[in-house]
């Protein structure tokens, strides 16, 4: 069979048919731009979090809110609702109000808009939910909302991206968007995991070796500097905003309250609970990489790769050595984390 973690279509072809073949104008029902591409708005319910911009926790308009029904991230178009509630749910939205333009051709609901807020959808709402577990969004911190109700969702998707060259798009190094005959181990790639949990694996990212908290080796964690890997000998892996030292090492619970244990969605259809406490530094090697000039790598050498080889006791974020797959999708949104 086919996993269906991208459940969606991708909006239009961005930078013409020189990164690939159009795809006509409003044609993606995921709409990314005002938001991480993918992590919560694949199912569940409207969010009302970020609602007086990114990263500025709610207490604004609902229909202000990046995961909201306005902003085309309500029930009807988070597209696996539609695998799991047969009914689907009405269009709320008001037609033309996605950043981009698309038309969503809602009925313009205010009630409406606010009712979809209000959703009970057990399947994707965790009991243990109960908001801000420790170094994650800022915004969601802010709010004080458990995520279910911030971002609609208590569960986020496993995306990794590959930030392309001449506006081709991000690829995705992740499970989303990728057919399960294209993920080498499936049995071991996350698909699905709690938002508690959504950091946690940056926290020795771009890092000091520390193998006395995490599984590191004592040096070379955060640089490759082996030779044969022109453009990528010496490079290291970059804390940016998720820097978990300057956030005073706080311990990260799950919704079940144990530092550093999520629980997780698997691609060959297994779920259970993992022990996430930053990853595996060096990353492993595999017996080949991909060479993939259009997504911006230079060569098939371990240097190129390892920062986005992230593994951790039984699982695994990337697909590598799988070649990234190309998407339409612009490049993510910064978002601040504490």
């Amino acid at each position: 069979g086919v996993l269906i973690p991208f459940p969606g279509q991708m909006p239009p072809m961005v930078g013409g048919t020189n990164c690939g073949p159009a795809r006509p104008e409003g044609s993606g029902d995921m709409q990314p731009m005002t938001g991480p591409i993918g992590l919560f708005e694949w199912g569940g319910k409207a969010g009302r979090g970020d609602s007086q911009g990114n990263n500025s926790g709610a207490g604004g308009p609902i229909d202000a809110s990046v995961w909201g029904t306005f902003r085309g991230k309500g029930p009807a178009k988070r597209p696996m609702n539609s695998y799991i509630y047969k009914g689907g749910f009405p269009d709320h939205g008001a037609p033309g109000s996605a950043p981009d333009g698309t038309n969503w051709a809602g009925d313009d609901s205010p009630g409406g808009r606010e009712e979809d807020t209000k959703l009970n959808l057990e399947v994707f709402r965790c009991p243990g939910d109960d908001g801000y577990k420790g170094f994650n969004y800022t915004g969601w911190r802010a709010s004080g909302l458990p995520s279910y109700d911030h971002y609609g969702n208590s569960y986020v998707a496993n995306t990794a991206w590959i930030m392309s060259a001449a506006l081709c798009g991000v690829s995705s190094n992740a499970s989303f968007a990728r057919p399960v005959q294209r993920i080498p181990t499936p049995q071991r790639t996350i698909m699905y995991y709690e938002m508690a949990g959504r950091i946690a694996w940056r926290a020795n990212y771009g890092q000091p070796c520390m193998p006395n908290e995490f599984d590191d080796s004592a040096t070379l964690c955060n640089t490759c500097t082996e030779p044969g890997a022109p453009g990528c000998t010496g490079a290291s892996c970059g804390v940016g905003s998720a820097d978990w030292i300057a956030s005073g090492k706080p311990p990260v619970r799950g919704w079940h309250g144990r530092a550093w244990w999520f629980d997780a969605a698997f691609c060959d259809g297994s779920a259970r609970t993992i022990n996430m406490k930053g990853h595996h530094r060096p990353a492993p090697r595999m017996e080949f990489y991909s060479y993939t000039q259009d997504i911006g790598t230079v060569g098939s050498h371990y240097c190129c790769w390892f920062c986005v080889t992230i593994r951790g006791p039984g699982w695994s974020l990337d697909c590598l050595p799988a070649p990234a797959v190309r998407t339409t999708f612009t490049v993510p949104m910064v978002w601040t984390v504490q």
